[in-house]
């Protein structure tokens, strides 16, 4: 479970960076892979993430 509360907050953390990153599904894959997590479980709460750090970005 600790595993995707990391690949939330790393899909947060790189969308909400204003300098260069890399992209955040780069991270949700190496995560997926290092963890062997669900993939459908990756893609919802990594675009959670992604959603959400996006939107602080802009704020």
């Amino acid at each position: 479970m600790w595993a995707y509360l990391l690949v939330f907050l790393a899909a947060l953390a790189v969308d909400t960076i204003p300098v260069f990153a890399p992209p955040a599904w780069i991270l949700l894959v190496f995560l997926l892979v290092k963890f062997h997590l669900n993939p459908w479980a990756v893609v919802v709460v990594g675009v959670t993430g992604s959603t959400i750090g996006r939107y602080l970005l802009t704020r």
